[in-house]
């Protein structure tokens, strides 16, 4: 029984980050009509829930059909859940039921270097802005060797959590789409992340910061209730483990695709596609 799915909505997007585990630029490319995919959800009578990632969902190029996928979800009484990287704008008089993840790279300086000059305060004007309207905002900062030592990182959490007052998810680059040709940086394991965030436990104000960490599967992974399409139509596993491919919206078999996903993807992670290494 399906209750929420992960769509897709464009491989496009106003910026070319260099860890970008879907590849995503400022192109256009074929995308399964957004008609087609309401009709495939349609078939989930339990759908209660709708995460929207991309490419950037927000984009004047994507806001359409990123707006078409709320507007449903919203009008079945569930929650939408964009994915942004806070460069656009998105108004809508439903505010308690959308949230937002926003990607900040590091604090204005670090930020602009890895995304482009003035995308930071974009970034910041976006999560002041839907705070402000009521929304639900969390910042999603990706770890790929930019901070030059903990107290950097230290810095950054510190901003977001208790100068912005929003929750923190870290989480380390995927070796996906440009993310392969990142350069592994070990100045900051994961064991002194998690002991920096175990180590300020008890400040109320940065409780909310949590670490994915490498070995962590998804939980869309093996799961009844949870489906991830495609811009293209395909069901795979997340985002993150897009080559993997299980048919399309119009060939979806139940049984077949939870079969599939038994027998290929049971050992992977966000950080291991390919299957968590032994030892």
């Amino acid at each position: 029984m399906v209750e929420s799915a992960v769509i897709v909505v464009s491989n496009s997007c106003n910026l070319n980050c260099p860890h970008c585990f879907k590849d995503a630029m400022p192109i256009k490319n074929v995308e399964v009509p957004t008609e087609d995919v309401l009709k495939f959800l349609d078939t989930f009578p339990s759908l209660n829930h709708l995460r929207l990632t991309g490419g950037e969902p927000l984009a004047p190029f994507n806001y359409r059909r990123t707006k078409a996928f709320v507007d449903y979800i919203l009008q079945k009484q569930g929650t939408a859940h964009i994915n942004t990287n806070g460069t656009h704008e998105f108004s809508h008089q439903v505010v308690d039921r959308i949230k937002f993840q926003v990607s900040l790279d590091g604090l204005s300086e670090v930020h602009d270097n890895i995304r482009g000059k003035g995308v930071f305060d974009k970034a910041i004007q976006f999560i002041q802005t839907q705070k402000a309207k009521g929304h639900n905002v969390k910042v999603m900062h990706v770890l790929m060797g930019q901070h030059k030592n903990l107290r950097s990182l230290e810095k950054f959490i510190d901003y977001v959590t208790i100068g912005l007052q929003v929750p923190l998810e870290l989480q380390f680059a995927t070796p996906n789409g440009r993310g392969r040709y990142l350069k592994q940086d070990d100045k900051i394991s994961e064991v002194s992340v998690q002991q920096l965030l175990e180590s300020r436990v008890s400040n109320k104000s940065i409780r909310d910061c949590t670490l994915r960490r490498r070995k962590t599967q998804c939980p869309l992974l093996l799961s009844s209730e949870r489906l991830s399409i495609d811009e293209c139509g395909y069901i795979t596993p997340c985002p993150m483990l897009g080559k993997y491919k299980f048919g399309t919206i119009y060939d979806y078999d139940a049984d077949k695709v939870r079969e599939e996903m038994q027998s290929v993807i049971q050992n992977c992670t966000c950080n291991y596609p390919n299957g968590v290494p032994e030892g």
